[in-house]
């Protein structure tokens, strides 16, 4: 009903293009099932829930390094190769690098990922690091709320 009513609206905006939302009326209308992807053009390419827990766990999991590298400014963690969250490869994690920009830049959260975008090429890692982020998120999750942070636990998740 609210798509009919939308689809009216547009109608009567461009009266050049009526017959185009005559038909899609229609087709709602009369509920031809057959033409509803002409009308609403979803992703072909759904991202699971267990892939979109596992990039919010990576964020959180970088959240919880970063904290800690804000908080200490220490040096040995802060040169660390995987102190910044790398992203995922562009070409075989396209569809976990692309919700991660969608958590950071279109919804806000994670803001603290801004700050590295450039250093990680807009979260295109340019190769697969899936196994140590997997990893990662097993020795956060034992400690990240139920300890304070200290060098030698973010050192273990780093170096996972």
């Amino acid at each position: 009903m609210f798509l009919i009513n939308q689809l009216k609206i547009l109608k009567a905006l461009n009266a050049d293009s009526s017959t185009y939302y005559d038909e899609k009326i229609e087709i709602l209308e009369n509920g031809y099932s057959i033409f509803y992807d002409d009308i609403c053009h979803l992703s072909e390419e759904e991202i699971s829930g267990d892939d979109c827990k596992f990039v919010l766990d990576i964020l959180d999991c970088y959240r919880f390094i970063d904290d800690f590298i804000y908080l200490s400014k220490d040096e040995e963690i802060k040169g660390h190769s995987f102190a910044f969250f790398k992203g995922f490869d562009g070409n075989h994690e396209t569809h976990l690098m692309v919700f991660a920009r969608f958590l950071i830049k279109t919804q806000g959260k994670f803001d603290e990922q801004q700050k590295y975008l450039k250093l990680n090429d807009n979260l295109n890692s340019h190769g697969s690091h899936l196994e140590k982020y997997k990893k990662m998120i097993e020795i956060c999750e034992k400690f990240k709320f139920k300890e304070k942070a200290t060098k030698e636990i973010i050192l273990e998740i780093l170096n996972a």
